[in-house]
């Protein structure tokens, strides 16, 4: 009767562990689409500004050159 006990506490502790596992899991997947839309977010933007910045620096270089030829 002892032994039956004891394996019905152990196999309550394991299935305890099996479902806090799988909720884990569960939550550090959805973290993580979370993060890699925001770092995608936050990439797209910085490759748009950048694209901008070299524009005008562009710009700014063809205006300069256009001086020293005058």
């Amino acid at each position: 009767m002892f032994m039956d006990d004891t394996k019905k506490m152990f196999k309550a502790i394991i299935n305890g562990q099996s479902v806090m596992k799988s909720e884990l899991l569960a939550r550090i997947d959805s973290l993580d689409k979370k993060l890699t839309n925001r770092v995608d977010n936050l990439e797209n933007k910085m490759n748009e500004e950048f694209k901008k910045l070299t524009k005008r620096v562009d710009m700014i270089g063809l205006q300069v050159a256009k001086l020293e030829d005058d």
